[in-house]
């Protein structure tokens, strides 16, 4: 008999890779960030923000036409590896310190998730 996959994740992961804008609600600071996948309930983002687990932030993105506005909530905050970190310069030419899963506080819907696969 065949082992079926096991799915770890609620909602399957889309790559994105495209960027973004953070806002910080209590202090209004924002700044930019690059968005590698999502799914309907949340996304990794790559930024220079070292959040705690459980901080909420705003993300906005823009994909084709459309933007995109979420309440999202961090699961889990990672540094890059000096190598990482090495790589993403030069592969990608970005300067990101951290990774970062986040939880969506309102889920994309699924005619969201299809337009974001078809117009990035």
């Amino acid at each position: 008999m065949k082992d079926k996959p096991i799915e770890h994740r609620k909602s399957q992961r889309y790559l994105l890779e495209d960027f973004g804008e953070v806002v910080i609600p209590e202090t209004g600071e924002y700044f930019g960030c690059y968005i590698y996948n999502f799914s309907t309930g949340g996304l990794m983002v790559y930024l220079n923000h070292d959040f705690k687990e459980g901080e909420v932030f705003h993300i906005k993105f823009t994909v084709g036409e459309k933007t995109f506005e979420r309440d999202c909530i961090v699961r889990a905050c990672r540094n890059f590896t000096h190598n990482q970190k090495y790589v993403m310069q030069i592969g990608k030419s970005l300067n990101v310190s951290f990774r970062v899963n986040v939880e969506f506080k309102e889920s994309l819907s699924d005619e969201d998730v299809k337009y974001i696969n078809q117009n990035h």
